[in-house]
């Protein structure tokens, strides 16, 4: 378990661990959904005696020193943490992994994970805006969230103290990531329900 501003982030290495130490039919596929040249997205699917857990992640390349030369080898880890989170597992108040953490910090400038400062005015600590909470009670009826999802959208929206970040993070798995450039807000990294509503 890693520490990380105050608040406990377990690593894929150790969801790995724990699943197969807990079961003796574990099966990880990874696919890679769309690729181009900024950014990847992959799939994991988990199955574990016979349930599965479905999960996306993206990167964008060049987002970090790493993502220069493993943006894939990242998303992918990504993937497969969210979905050993999805089925229990290394859940400690958040369904991102130490690793997604600390590459995420490391995507912000002036931020570096586990100094406890901070840059700017902390948004990320914030309670979650009415429109994100919104936005996610609406994902509710979306027919192409899976169940996993669904239930996952249940378990933040019932935190007493869903914080700005992890609203955002969850919105982003969805709709995809958009970073200002100049004066227009351009997507850079699908959701994964643009994959499934092309698919």
């Amino acid at each position: 378990m890693v520490l990380i501003e105050g608040n406990e982030y377990v690593t894929v290495h150790e969801r790995l661990q724990m699943v197969h130490t807990n079961h003796e039919k574990v099966s990880i596929e990874t696919e890679i959904i769309s690729i181009d040249q900024r950014s990847v997205t992959v799939k994991a699917v988990l199955k574990i005696n016979g349930e599965v857990y479905t999960a996306h992640a993206s990167e964008v390349f060049g987002s970090t020193e790493i993502n220069e030369t493993s943006a894939l080898e990242n998303a992918e880890t990504s993937a497969v943490g969210r979905a050993l989170a999805f089925a229990g597992y290394g859940i400690t108040g958040s369904v991102a992994s130490a690793d997604e953490v600390i590459a995420a910090k490391k995507r912000q400038p002036g931020k570096s994970p586990g100094n406890g400062k901070r840059n700017g005015n902390g948004n990320g600590n914030k309670p979650a805006s009415p429109a994100q909470r919104s936005t996610l009670e609406k994902l509710l009826g979306n027919h192409l969230v899976t169940s996993e999802e669904h239930e996952r959208i249940v378990s933040l929206l019932n935190e007493p103290e869903l914080k700005m970040a992890d609203a955002k993070a969850a919105l982003d798995y969805f709709f995809g990531k958009s970073e200002k450039q100049g004066d227009a807000w351009i997507k850079v990294s699908p959701g994964v329900l643009d994959a499934r509503q092309n698919g």
